[in-house]
């Protein structure tokens, strides 16, 4: 499915791109990837919110979330595949992730990664009532913080729907640098993308441009960009 887009708290989603589709990551993981690890990954708690892995709740959740806007555009069951990933068992645990509020003991996000190489490939969401309230920057780090300590990855890149400005922002307080624009085929129509990328130096950067090329694809995964 497909992450949301954060704003000044822009977590409308963004996922990694799925093989042979390009989305976001914003929503989807990009043609061409190499496999990722398969293992499933244990639990990481972070101050206020912790990363487990999806149950089959969780996604038909997530796939009931509806975002206003144009950030519909990150609504699970905008594109039959990102949905049928999302519903897809074999993707829980491995590559799909929840994330509980700590207080509430309620969903609140979800998070995609897939690992290529020293490369994740990264992909959020916040619930649409906790977008537009300053969330995304800060729920950002602790993705980055739950792919750190459980794949030790060093470099990270997503992909988010050139139009989502305030996810594009949030990004950037992140730490993320724009690698490169491209057109892919989702939702219906012909969107434009933005990749970027974040860590591991000039090299990694271009490891994570060298990934997206082979395809026209897009991202986020889960639910609208950040």
């Amino acid at each position: 499915m497909t992450p949301a887009g954060l704003g000044d708290d822009a977590c409308h989603g963004v996922r990694p791109r799925r093989r042979d589709r390009g989305k976001r990551v914003d929503r989807t993981f990009a043609k061409g990837l190499a496999p990722t690890q398969a293992r499933r990954l244990c639990s990481v708690t972070v101050p206020e919110l912790t990363i487990r892995p999806m149950t089959a709740a969780d996604a038909h959740a997530v796939a009931a979330w509806r975002y206003p806007g144009e950030y519909s555009f990150y609504d699970a069951d905008a594109d039959p595949d990102d949905l049928a990933e999302l519903l897809n068992p074999a993707e829980w645990g491995q590559h799909y992730f929840a994330a509980d509020e700590i207080a509430q003991h309620e969903l609140a996000g979800l998070l995609v990664v897939k690992l290529t190489g020293p490369v994740a490939e990264i992909g959020l969401g916040l619930r649409p009532d906790l977008t537009g309230h300053g969330l995304g920057e800060s729920f950002v780090r602790i993705c980055l913080r739950f792919a750190s300590a459980a794949l030790g990855a060093p470099s990270y890149t997503l992909v988010v729907a050139a139009f989502n400005h305030r996810a594009i922002t949030v990004y950037e307080r992140a730490g993320f640098q724009e690698v490169e624009r491209f057109e892919h085929f989702t939702n219906g129509g012909f969107h434009a993308f933005i990749r970027m990328a974040r860590g591991g130096g000039d090299e990694l950067l271009e490891l994570a441009a060298q990934q997206a090329r082979g395809q026209p694809e897009r991202a986020a995964g889960g639910s609208p960009d950040p």
